[in-house]
């Protein structure tokens, strides 16, 4: 993670602090969180998605991520997924009593069919929410393909494999869903070349790398 030191009013200082405390739940890191998004707004002018160092940012709300998920889940459209997490033993009991194929050991672990995976996904975001998932790994047919989260804050879809206009239909979805459809039009020429999907949303830190 890159460091930069800066000067500000005392003033300042104390209503960013405050603003902070406010918006997002105050714990380890959320002041470099806040800082970050407020580096992201000013690099992007504002916009709500960012294209730097060959990876296609984008920030959806949190109770947006179910309909992410399944929405890429859909899009890529191959047969099976892996799934795997971490959560608690009793959540993994309840997930137990419903999917009874569910391996346990030390995390969770499940194959399914692409068709059966919105009722996981949707089953799972009631015993617990998908935005602080643990170690979440989504793993598509042969594993070229496959999606990402640590929890931290994000969504990472890793498609060196995926034809260009597939990666662009998961973008205009992912924005579509988060009402920002018309982004995507004004936008489409940034979409090019090899790129990896970044999808971040509230509560976690971010980390943005530029090329030099």
């Amino acid at each position: 993670m890159g460091k930069i030191r800066v000067d500000i009013p005392d003033n300042v200082e104390k209503y960013f602090r405050r603003a902070v405390v406010e918006r997002i739940p105050f714990k380890k890191g959320a002041l470099s969180n806040a800082a970050t998004r407020a580096f992201i707004m000013w690099i992007t002018g504002g916009e709500p998605w960012l294209y730097m160092n060959s990876r296609m940012g984008i920030e959806v709300r949190p109770e947006k991520l179910l309909d992410v998920i399944l929405s890429i889940i859909d899009t890529i459209c191959r047969e099976k997924i892996k799934v795997h997490f971490v959560c608690s033993n009793e959540k993994a009991n309840l997930l137990k009593a419903i999917y009874p194929d569910i391996k346990i050991n030390e995390e969770i672990e499940i194959e399914l069919h692409v068709k059966d995976a919105k009722e996981f996904f949707k089953k799972l975001s009631i015993i617990e929410k998908l935005d602080e998932l643990q170690e979440l790994f989504i793993e598509f047919d042969d594993g070229d393909i496959y999606l990402v989260s640590s929890g931290g804050g994000c969504l990472y879809l890793n498609a060196d494999t995926m034809p260009l206009e597939k990666k662009k239909e998961i973008v205009a979805q992912i924005l579509k869903i988060h009402g920002r459809a018309k982004d995507y039009r004004k936008n489409e020429d940034k979409i090019k070349g090899n790129f990896h999907i970044l999808i971040l949303y509230e509560g976690g830190p971010m980390e943005v790398k530029v090329d030099e």
